[in-house]
């Protein structure tokens, strides 16, 4: 009892009343505390106290890197939201269930987010959040309002706090719903979980209609969940069930699930489509020409992004060919099926094979103009499209056969409508906006982009629209501002150059870990990797997986390469790999991954908040900086808008080795410029951004960053 009157004394008296219960910092009639709540208060408290003190210093203050910006973002989440929160569920509801489904699922995230801590992979964004929309749907509750704030707010993190709800079935049931249709993948595979029956029933329906692909992996498969998708009696779910029965590539054959349900195509058809590469791929492209409905577009389009694959691949080991041979396996494809084969192989073009698959487009697309064009397609992807052809200086051909006024209302559509109720969607079109800008050689639409954010963050403003404003802000400065100016009015770090300091770990020294896929170019790469190394500066040791190589030197630099083994046995060593520096607590500073873009989504699986240089192959994609940005807040990034080329690869790490050797730190304007003038004649060199000249992958560090800043 000691505690609870110790307790009782320290909780000051301090109210304010709004229309969903009264928000307070402290417990407004302790007599109504029962036994369990003053439980869960010194388990909040408990851990609240080791979240303090993971910085060694006990002051409600989370230390995060000396980045006064994110540790006061998550200090404010685990210290003051927590705190509002844990008050206002005690003095604001009676029910027992309520309140315990409320206070344990608290304790339960602030376990996760300690847990996060020592495992060094806190995120945040996500926890600022997290305990945010935890007291905003407790007020949403009591006010009656849940329904209205679920449909308006469900995000990733809300599936962490669905057990707040438990006493609360129809408003469960419904956040269950609003995953299902955003974020399938979370609950999908948790579907044997999901209590009562009647709700996993519902989040197989609805998911059915917004990932059926997700669904069908179920469907076909052998677990407990087969039973759970088959038992369904939607009828729409029947109709998957069958073309996972009945077709010969269930995988193809589910885009065309629509059709085959609205009885437009039986199995025999789709079959005969999906066993032919080129009928399949024009068939998904026919079929996103006609949907309106974004879902759909969104599973077309991914769909497409794999298929343009083999295509591309064709084109690129072909390059040796005549064209008519090279650009064989596209010569009956429209200008619509070759603007989506551009659209969505952008990460795997080699130069000379964009080129030529930009030329058949323009050849196709006569007698209408590139304008007329977009209109018939919806001007679905047109972002991307212009993105690339900026990156491949294409822009002004593509934008030449638009009458002038198309051309300046063109350029407008990109710039507007960022801010929208799909975030994701406008944070990809800032990116494409923000990545094409660096790109346009034509002062009269570089002017024009300009004028046109500025215009639209004058009418955010205007309109009240936070987020919208927020995107037009960012851009503007990114675009009208100096190096220095960029940092300052964005509170981002520095961004032309990194202190060696940061790059050190506790032990003072830089660790690397580089990334070799296992095909041929990737054993090419990594023997001439270990022929460079094999010298009197670096002592060398090795496993069966990965190779070692240390500095001889004062500075210490240690780099981790795996060992290109065949396919898929290179995913395997590189997963050893970086358990063994789990073990160690070696957390790598630089990340280096060679070879083609396809192998990217390996690397980006093991990124870590300590990453603080990230080079990679082709990296403009929304969904590759989304990923980076959200597992390394501070790195900085080297990417190539095109494919990675070793005479351009080894000068760049070269110049780092010796920086770090030196025990400097990199300062990017002063490396591209002596890399400039040692690469001169190089016409691959251009092709590759620095982090200071990474407009895309600045905004999204920025946009993040200005999340943190609604602070209370």
């Amino acid at each position: 009892m000691k505690y609870y009157y110790l307790l009782l004394t320290s909780l000051v008296f301090g109210l304010s009343t709004n229309a969903q219960g009264t928000l307070q910092n402290s417990i407004a009639d302790s007599a109504k505390v029962s036994r369990y709540e003053w439980q869960s208060l010194q388990q909040i408290e408990k851990e609240q106290k080791r979240f303090d003190f993971a910085d060694g210093i006990g002051d409600r203050y989370l230390n995060i890197d000396d980045d006064k910006l994110r540790s006061k973002a998550i200090s404010s989440a685990i210290f003051n939201k927590v705190d509002q929160y844990k008050f206002y569920v005690l003095n604001n509801f009676t029910d027992y269930e309520t309140k315990r489904a409320f206070l344990s699922t608290l304790i339960f995230q602030l376990k996760r987010a300690n847990k996060s801590i020592d495992n060094g992979t806190l995120n945040v964004n996500s926890y600022k959040k997290l305990f945010t929309q935890s007291l905003e749907l407790a007020k949403a509750v009591k006010g009656n309002s849940g329904a209205y704030y679920l449909e308006n707010n469900t995000n990733k993190e809300m599936y962490y706090i669905a057990d707040m709800l438990n006493p609360y079935p129809e408003l469960k049931e419904k956040l269950m719903a609003e995953i299902a249709n955003r974020y399938p993948e979370i609950l999908i595979g948790k579907l044997r979980k999901i209590q009562p029956a009647s709700l996993a029933d519902k989040v197989v329906i609805q998911t059915a209609k917004s990932r059926p692909k997700y669904l069908l992996n179920y469907a076909t498969s052998t677990a407990i969940e087969r039973d759970i998708v088959r038992r369904s009696s939607d009828e729409f779910v029947q109709s998957l069930v069958k073309i996972a029965d009945k077709s010969k590539t269930p995988l193809k054959a589910i885009y065309f699930l629509d059709d085959y349900h609205n009885k437009k195509k039986t199995i025999a058809q789709i079959n005969a489509i999906t066993s032919n590469k080129n009928s399949y791929f024009k068939n998904i492209v026919a079929q996103l020409n006609e949907t309106k409905d974004e879902n759909v577009k969104k599973r077309l389009t991914k769909e497409l992004h794999v298929e343009t694959k083999y295509f591309v691949q064709q084109m690129n080991e072909r390059h040796f060919m005549s064209d008519a041979a090279r650009f064989k396996s596209i010569a009956s494809f429209s200008s619509a099926e070759i603007y989506y084969l551009i659209t969505e192989g952008d990460e795997e073009f080699y130069t000379s094979s964009y080129m030529g698959a930009f030329k058949r487009f323009m050849g196709k697309l006569k007698p209408k103009n590139a304008y007329t064009f977009l209109e018939k397609i919806d001007f679905n992807e047109f972002r991307t499209f212009i993105r690339l052809s900026g990156n491949f200086n294409t822009l002004s051909s593509f934008v030449k056969t638009m009458k002038p006024e198309q051309k300046e209302k063109l350029m407008k559509m990109f710039v507007a409508d960022l801010g929208g109720k799909d975030l994701d969607k406008s944070l990809e079109g800032a990116i494409d906006v923000a990545t094409t800008y660096s790109s346009i050689k034509d002062s009269a639409l570089h002017n024009l982009v300009i004028e046109e954010v500025q215009r639209n963050k004058n009418k955010a403003h205007i309109a009240d629209n936070q987020l919208s404003y927020r995107i037009y802000n960012i851009l503007n400065i990114l675009f009208v501002e100096s190096d220095s100016m960029v940092s300052a009015k964005l509170n981002v770090p520095p961004i032309s150059s990194l202190p060696y300091k940061s790059l050190q770990n506790d032990s003072g020294v830089v660790v690397q870990q580089i990334f070799f896929p296992g095909d041929k170019d990737g054993k090419g790469v990594f023997n001439g990797f270990m022929r460079r190394h094999r010298t009197s500066k670096w002592k060398f040791s090795q496993t069966k997986d990965w190779v070692v190589f240390e500095s001889k030197g004062k500075n210490k630099v240690i780099k981790y390469a795996n060992k290109p083994h065949d396919e898929p046995n290179d995913e395997f060593a590189q997963k050893a790999l970086q358990k063994h520096l789990i073990s160690l607590n070696l957390n790598p500073s630089i990340i280096i991954q060679r070879g083609h873009s396809y192998h990217v989504a390996t690397t980006l699986d093991q990124l870590a908040p300590c990453n603080k240089v990230i080079m990679l192959g082709a990296c403009g994609g929304f969904n590759h900086l989304e990923t980076i940005m959200s597992k390394s807040p501070d790195a900085q990034i080297i990417s190539s808008k095109q494919v990675g080329s070793g005479s351009v690869n080894w000068p760049i790490l070269d110049y780092m080795d010796k920086e770090l050797l030196a025990g400097n730190g990199l300062d990017w304007i002063k490396m591209w410029g002596d890399l400039g003038k040692r690469l001169r004649g190089n016409a691959l060199f251009d092709d590759y951004v620095p982090p200071h000249k990474n407009l895309g992958s600045l905004f999204l560090k920025a946009f993040y960053r200005s999340e943190l800043e609604e602070v209370e």
